[in-house]
């Protein structure tokens, strides 16, 4: 008899274990691990803008309807469920994540030289929010795919100077949209967070140097 009330804790433990784990799956905070990019003017540097992930109005349709039965589980209250709601945008700004020194190169000649490189990156758009979410709610309310990923590349050349070390850093810019959100907690009666966040697309590289 003890051998089995054992066993038994054993089990209710595992799938205890295991149904949190699938709670924890839907509290999203989202797939950030930068810093927040930082505000400034968009460079012209001849580069095209390539805003990643844009929707269709059609998908931006179909994620909404998805959206509002994105039903999630809280680990805080097992058997509850709730629904995420993208409130709108209060603030648009370009803004930029300096990625730091990329190539180098040192002109061991009397006279001017130019370094040439190219480089390939993988470049993606991306969220955050100070609540458990959902990035189809976030998509649909900022009007590209949150998790869109693309692998770009490109050539630059600088200048060098004789006997000049060139460094070449690189950076990448985003359109930035702050916005509002709140989850409904579908108790009786229901209970709200509310919380902000921001999401960032993609739309070009920048690279600029310096010499030593």
């Amino acid at each position: 008899m003890k051998r089995f009330s054992v066993v038994s804790l054993l089990l209710t433990f595992l799938v205890l274990f295991c149904f949190n784990g699938i709670a924890f799956a839907h509290v999203d905070n989202g797939n950030i691990f930068d810093s927040k990019p930082l505000e400034g003017v968009a460079p012209d540097n001849g580069i095209l803008d390539e805003p990643g992930g844009k929707l269709t109005p059609n998908e931006r349709t179909q994620i909404d309807k998805k959206s509002i039965t994105d039903f999630g589980i809280s680990p805080q209250h097992i058997g509850y469920p709730h629904i995420h709601y993208f409130d709108g945008i209060y603030n648009r700004y370009d803004g930029y994540l300096d990625r730091g020194e990329v190539a180098s190169g040192y002109n061991g000649k009397g006279s001017s030289d130019t370094l040439s490189f190219s480089i390939t990156k993988t470049v993606s758009n991306g969220w955050n929010t100070n609540i458990g979410f959902s990035a189809n709610t976030v998509s649909s309310g900022v009007g590209y795919n949150v998790q869109w990923s693309a692998t770009k590349s490109w050539t630059y050349s600088a200048t060098v100077n004789p006997y000049k070390t060139v460094h070449i850093g690189y950076q990448d810019w985003y359109h930035v949209q702050e916005y509002y959100c709140h989850t409904m907690w579908l108790y009786n009666p229901p209970t709200y967070t509310f919380g902000d966040g921001w999401a960032q697309q993609w739309f070009k590289p920048h690279f600029y140097s310096w010499q030593t």
